[in-house]
């Protein structure tokens, strides 16, 4: 009974669109990404300065500014606290603040909201179910 229901048409796309669904929820971490070109040892040469440059940039950001000076921090401190840093410390640093951008994942969230919108629109359509919109008062 139930193999015969997921025959017909609308049975075929709902289960085509939850495959979809499920796939795209569970993605896999094993993702192929190009060798660097650099060998590590080269990459760490002056490597400190470029990752001190990166950290000043994001330091000098005006929400930054603002975040450490609510905390009580002064320019001083933090310049001393970053040159007794370890390089690998200052890597670490550097990256995290290369990943934190302003706004960053609210197209990404756009999107989901968007994506989940539409994955209901399409269950609704494909099991014959209708959404009647009406004013609550009418004149």
């Amino acid at each position: 009974m139930m193999f015969e229901a997921l025959l017909t048409k609308r049975g075929i796309y709902l289960m085509m669109a939850l495959w979809i669904l499920a796939l795209g929820l569970f993605p896999s971490h094993a993702f192929s990404m190009p060798v660097p070109s650099k060998s590590l040892a080269e990459h760490q040469l002056g490597s400190r300065e470029a990752d001190m440059k990166i950290i000043d940039e994001f330091l000098a950001k005006e929400t930054v500014t603002r975040k450490l000076k609510q905390l009580g921090l002064k320019e001083e401190e933090i310049a001393a606290r970053l040159r007794t840093l370890s390089d690998r410390q200052l890597r670490l640093l550097a990256s995290k603040a290369e990943t934190i951008k302003s706004g960053a994942g609210a197209g990404a969230i756009a999107l989901i909201v968007v994506f989940i919108v539409l994955v209901i629109i399409a269950v609704l359509y494909f099991t014959g179910y209708a959404v009647k919109v009406e004013p609550k008062y009418k004149e």
